[in-house]
């Protein structure tokens, strides 16, 4: 971290399934109030079932389904994010947790040996001293002597959808597929008798016995034998599978031949068929007692459990470091912290690496960029909720207008040389921020969202009020005559529903026919979000500046005057032309007119002794082209005044044509 980023103070969380992201989450405002800047985080990948610590991480390319998934993380690091607080995560490089079967790339290499795709991720003496040893992993788990355990029947051969394994315990140990013949093999004439020698059963079944003979030795070298095993014995599996899903007498077979290898109590040889079988596989079992003098893999501080990783292999530093680093670059990580890193094999090139490619991916998305992301959201969030679908649009919207407003800016990225790394980050952070699970954000976000939108449909119809009554052609963007918050080309280029559009004009105009311009107007300002409140005000004074275009093309402009406590939230001028005249009329500074978002701008209680003076000697009354009220205007000591309280009685906006 630079001096810039350096935590004021950190708070340690220990997470586990008692302690997940959504607890930590609702612990942000408890730790801002505290005064903490950064929470420092224990391992929160994926570790052994039930780990109160974390540090025996089994899979580190995901999140521990224990503390919570992608939704409640992201929502933890946005309640950071909105409290101008950080994140440290510890880092285990030097060490995986093996206990409970739990971890998939150690489950690989004791199914393949070496032949494993993650045989270099460990670090194990394929060549010991004991010849019985080469290409087999010393697993020492057991609670007594081999012979008598296996006797005793606590290690049992079982068959799962397809493939075989050993259980001892709460540990399954897979058997390799090269080795089923051992176990199919058992009784096989039995089988084939009873199923005939031209059953499509049995040519399969004879079929699969030649691919597990055939398919290449746990300890080939070759990458394209490697990878023909690791391709073949995932299609066997998947071909005995249908078999016995398809055939009761493969099936009974299957169960018969577990049940022979399983031994029974008493006659020790029963049990030599499952001894030939586990002496074929990859590993060795074995007392815990003989770890100290036998052991092939290097642990962690002497723990079974805990097997040490080749970090110094690139590969293994990239697979293991993947998910880290993308939730850096992401912009969830402020910082790392290494756990035990004296115990790596080059701590000083391993600091070196990280640091490096942290460096390298971490996005710069500057305080403007996300102040930028942020205002473009409060602008153009819909006014009514979204489904998925359109959620999913709107942030691919966002996501196109801010990789271009960055390209425009020339800051990180631009048109001639876009910066992929920058946009993508981007990309990223927006979908964080705009996931629906995201509460912390959300809940936050719509709150004031709500507000600014609800001025911001009031400062919309001042500026459309101000736009047809002013001098000037008034101009309207395809769709604007009802809420659009259509963004920049190519946003604002997107198909225009007119139909929608024609149906809801129809509407009002049967509406406006039967109950009026003021009751319709009542009921629309009931519910400003409605799209039919804008499209009511565009066409209602479109059609009165056409029935009047002498007034708004050749008449003059007069600025008005206001008085009264509200002066300032009041913006006025008339438009005059021979004897006929029209005054219009606006609020402005809304927020601070009325601080409660929810209460329009209308009548006595928010105007008071507001007014707007008018020239003197002008007509008494006017007519309100939106509402259809009439309203007077009184003389008081030479001066001509029309109330504010009676122009903005129903409606914020005012269209005043003298009678």
């Amino acid at each position: 971290m630079t001096p810039a980023t350096v935590p004021a103070a950190t708070y340690r969380l220990q997470f586990n399934a008692s302690f997940t992201f959504e607890t930590a989450a609702d612990l942000v405002d408890y730790l801002d109030a505290l005064g903490v800047s950064h929470c420092y985080a224990s391992s929160y990948l994926a570790a052994v079932p039930g780990s109160t610590h974390g540090y025996d991480v089994t899979d580190p390319s995901r999140l521990s389904p224990e503390i919570g998934g992608e939704g409640s993380y992201a929502r933890w690091i946005q309640a950071l994010r909105s409290h101008g607080m950080g994140h440290i995560l510890d880092v285990v490089p030097n060490h995986m947790g093996i206990a409970k079967s739990a971890n998939p790339w150690w489950q690989d290499v004791l199914e393949n040996g070496p032949n494993s795709r993650q045989a270099r991720v460990f670090d194990i003496d394929w060549y010991p001293l004991k010849p019985e040893l080469r290409d087999k992993v010393l697993l020492p788990i057991l609670g007594d002597s081999y012979g008598a355990v296996l006797e005793r029947q606590e290690i049992r051969l079982e068959y799962v959808n397809g493939a075989f394994q050993a259980r001892y315990g709460d540990r399954v140990l897979p058997i390799s597929p090269g080795t089923y013949d051992l176990i199919l093999d058992t009784r096989r004439e039995a089988l084939l008798d009873a199923l005939g020698p031209d059953n499509d059963d049995a040519v399969e079944f004879l079929s699969l016995l030649t691919a597990i003979r055939h398919l290449p030795e746990r300890h080939v070298s070759d990458p394209a034998l490697r990878a023909e095993r690791a391709r073949e014995k995932e299609v066997i599996k998947r071909r005995l599978a249908a078999l016995g899903a398809r055939s009761p007498q493969v099936r009974g077979h299957i169960a018969q031949a577990v049940e022979i290898l399983n031994g029974r109590p008493g006659d020790p040889h029963s049990f030599d068929g499952l001894d030939t079988l586990l002496a074929a596989q990859s590993y060795r079992l074995a007392h815990w007692r003989v770890a100290a003098e036998e052991i092939n893999y290097r642990r962690f501080f002497d723990i079974n459990e805990l097997a040490a990783i080749r970090m110094e292999d690139e590969v293994v530093f990239d697979r293991v470091h993947a998910l880290v680093f993308d939730l850096v670059a992401r912009g969830a990580l402020d910082g790392l912290r290494i756990d035990h890193v004296h115990s790596l094999y080059d701590p000083g090139n391993y600091l070196k690496r990280v640091q490096q490619r942290a460096r390298d991916i971490r996005p710069d998305l500057c305080r403007n960029e996300e102040y930028l992301l942020y205002q473009t959201l409060v602008g153009s969030w819909p006014l009514a909720p979204m489904g998925a679908a359109a959620e999913r649009e709107y942030c691919d919207r966002i996501v196109a207008y801010m990789h271009k407003a960055m390209r425009e800016a020339k800051m990180f990225t631009n048109w001639i040389t876009p910066s992929e790394r920058h946009e993508q980050a981007m990309t990223r952070f927006i979908e964080t921020v705009l996931a629906p699970d995201n509460r912390a954000f959300r809940d936050d976000f719509l709150q004031f969202e709500r507000r600014v939108a609800r001025y911001g449909i009031y400062n919309s119809l001042a500026q459309l009020a101000l736009k047809i009554g002013a001098p000037g052609v008034p101009d309207f963007y395809q769709g604007t005559e009802i809420w659009d918050f259509s963004l920049v080309d190519p946003d604002n280029r997107r198909p225009v529903d007119y139909a929608r559009r024609g149906e809801l004009l129809q509407e009002l105009e049967t509406t406006v026919a039967l109950d009026g311009p003021a009751a319709t107007a009542a009921r629309l300002m009931a519910n400003p979000g409605d799209d039919r409140l804008k499209l009511y005000t565009t066409s209602t004074l479109l059609r009165f500046r056409r029935g009047r275009l002498a007034i708004f093309q050749r008449g003059g402009y007069d600025p008005l005057r206001s008085e009264g406590a509200r002066r300032e939230h009041v913006f006025a001028f008339a438009r005059a032309h021979g004897a006929q005249l029209v005054v219009i009329a606006v609020p402005r500074l809304v927020a601070t007119l009325v601080p409660d978002a929810d209460v329009p701008p209308l009548g006595e209680r928010v105007w008071g002794d507001t007014s707007i003076e008018l020239r003197p000697g002008g007509p008494a009354a006017y007519r309100h082209a939106l509402t259809g009220d009439c309203v007077r205007a009184r003389e008081d000591g030479g001066r001509v005044r029309v109330a504010a309280a009676e122009v903005f009685a129903q409606f914020p906006v005012a269209f005043l044509e003298a009678l």
